[in-house]
């Protein structure tokens, strides 16, 4: 039997730490399939992205960078709407970058992405951080480059979603620090 939920982290050894964390975040739910891709940065983000969701076995896919954080409740609230049976399963993100924070209600009616606002709300299409059905999201493909991966993926398969659940609350936070990131720009 295939998993609910498949949620698939490209990471780097530099990261393995960070990694624990998230992966003791998510615990060990029998209905969930964590997947991490760990290589010396020969792969570019997007082949990462692609080799995991080519991998994936769950009803739904979500990707989460190792270097996220997810809320507490993020499965709980996540396998019920799974469960349901929607194309994408939304949420909202707290988006902090570079110690400054802004939140993104991802929402499929969207459709055009807002900008990150420091100290605001943006509102986004659904995008790969989400629950997609696995189907679906296997219609897009990642493009092997290190940036604009995520938001390529996204013009592929928004398209595709005939109907979703939205779950109004943050469970996800996507932290970028100029600092400390191996990707080349924040949102």
């Amino acid at each position: 039997m295939n998993p609910l939920l498949s949620i698939l982290i490209p990471t780097i050894p530099a990261r393995l730490e960070q990694l624990g964390i998230l992966l003791n975040r998510l615990g060990r739910d029998p209905r969930v399939e964590v997947l991490a891709f760990a290589d010396n940065r020969r792969r570019s983000v997007g082949a990462k992205r692609q080799g995991l969701l080519d991998l994936a076995r769950g009803d739904y896919v979500a990707f989460c960078d190792d270097d996220d954080w997810t809320t507490e409740d993020y499965l709980t609230e996540l396998l019920p709407r799974c469960a349901s049976g929607p194309d994408v399963v939304t949420f909202e993100q707290l988006a902090i970058i570079n110690g400054v924070e802004g939140r993104i209600i991802f929402d499929a009616t969207c459709q055009i992405d807002e900008p990150w606002q420091a100290g605001g709300t943006a509102r986004r299409r659904p995008w790969h951080v989400c629950a997609w059905r696995r189907s679906i999201a296997a219609q897009g493909i990642f493009t092997e480059v290190n940036y604009g991966e995520d938001r390529a993926w996204v013009d592929q398969v928004a398209p595709l979603a005939r109907n979703h659940l939205h779950i109004p609350k943050v469970l996800h936070h996507y932290r970028h620090d100029a600092t400390l990131t191996a990707a080349p720009a924040p949102l």
